[in-house]
């Protein structure tokens, strides 16, 4: 299962799909990136040493920095996979050329996530390549088990995050968490709530890491969610979707659907609060964003 929005599909996509099905929470990630992410044009001006244009362009998509990163780490895998007779040369140069791409995102956004996590994932031996794939098919067996047995999926989900932590897999972590904390809150109940909130702040908190934004506001939308099914106040509430709609106005490519749902909670919440000129402002920001996503 591919895991880069550059690739057949996405990781994220594929979790919030099937969560959709049972907690009405998440939204898939936006049809595609914009072409100043075009893998031919941005190799381009990594080899002709044009490195402080491609910083610039990360800065400016920051949502789509690592799933462009890691069409080359799954590619680079997918060749070793295949097993041809020049796999073992082909992965590397895919690995290091993803890798190389990881340190100009460390320079858009600072710190060492994204060469810690590209490292990480070209580093793997043939057994924590096999260990990643399992980790996948167990994600996706975890959601689809949520449907009809949720206390089953979650026991499949955490075996897979488990994997993810060995791996140092950020994105896995994800989406690990995320369905985790979508499982627990559709099972209702002060203690599954209790669990959402803190899987949901770790999907939050590993997001942030690496500007997976679409996915960090599907999981701050939850994060809401659980706070509020523990009786928590509007206040509370506000604080992660205030951050969610945030991301979304910086980002008029992210998912209309998600949009919505998140601005349909921040407008409850600050009517909650008494404060209709902000619930008024939000009306009118999605209003405004509306046309914009049509087009």
């Amino acid at each position: 299962m591919a895991r880069s929005t550059l690739l057949a599909s996405s990781r994220l996509a594929a979790c919030l799909a099937l969560s959709l099905a049972f907690t009405g929470i998440g939204s898939a990630l936006a049809a595609g990136p914009d072409d100043a992410m075009n893998k031919t044009r941005l190799q381009s001006m990594l080899v002709a040493g044009d490195e402080g244009m491609v910083v610039a362009t990360f800065k400016r998509f920051p949502g789509q920095t690592l799933p462009f990163i890691d069409s080359y780490l799954e590619g680079g895998l997918a060749m070793i996979e295949k097993g041809s007779d020049t796999a073992a040369v082909d992965s590397l140069q895919s690995f290091r050329m993803g890798i190389k791409f990881a340190k100009l995102a460390d320079q858009a956004f600072g710190g060492t996530e994204f060469s810690d996590y590209a490292n990480a994932f070209a580093s793997w031996g043939p057994a924590e390549q096999k260990s990643f794939r399992q980790g996948q098919r167990l994600f996706k067996e975890g959601m689809k088990a949520a449907v009809d047995d949720k206390a089953k999926a979650i026991g499949i989900l955490e075996s897979s995050l488990r994997i993810t932590e060995s791996l140092n897999d950020t994105w896995g972590q994800v989406m690990a968490n995320s369905g985790l904390a979508e499982v627990y809150l559709a099972m209702g109940g002060e203690e599954h709530a209790a669990k959402a909130e803190q899987a949901a702040r770790a999907a939050v908190t590993a997001s942030r890491k690496v500007r997976l934004d679409e996915d960090r506001v599907s999981a701050l939308r939850v994060h809401a969610a659980a706070i509020k099914a523990l009786g928590g106040k509007a206040d509370a509430r506000a604080t992660p979707l205030q951050e969610a709609w945030a991301l979304l106005r910086r980002d008029p490519a992210m998912s209309a659907e998600l949009r919505k749902a998140v601005a349909d909670d921040l407008i409850a919440a600050f009517e909650e609060l008494k404060r209709p000129d902000a619930a008024e402002e939000v009306k009118k920001e999605l209003g405004a964003a509306a046309p914009a996503a049509a087009k």
